[in-house]
């Protein structure tokens, strides 16, 4: 995991209103957020869009839960206007997947 980015105070507030909703919606199932890509390393352009993988203690469909996120999305995207992408995934998915994108995520990435 990286250390905390400077985040803007925007970015900030968007991100405690994700989690308020993400908490409200899975209960104990959410174990953790973390934010990765362009916001972390600093290259986010006005137009980047927030990268997001939510990690849950169960096991994950993603097209189902992706689906099942459509409300909160469309609701931060329209109060913020920033586009918000989250990957679901479970924790034991999320610890010992492989390949150059999960390494990647669980390099640069940071808890919220």
């Amino acid at each position: 995991m990286s250390t905390q980015p400077t985040l803007s105070p925007q970015l900030r507030q968007l991100l405690r209103a994700l989690r308020e909703a993400l908490e409200s919606r899975y209960g104990t199932e959410l174990q953790d957020l973390i934010l990765f890509g362009s916001e972390v390393r600093g290259e986010a352009r006005e137009d980047s869009d927030i990268d997001i993988v939510l990690v849950l203690r169960r096991q994950v469909q993603p097209g189902a839960e992706i689906a099942r996120l459509g409300d909160i999305l469309a609701d931060l995207n329209l109060r913020y206007g920033r586009l918000v992408s989250v990957i679901p995934t479970s924790q034991t998915h999320y610890q010992q997947a492989p390949g150059p994108f999960w390494r990647n995520v669980r390099a640069e990435g940071i808890r919220l």
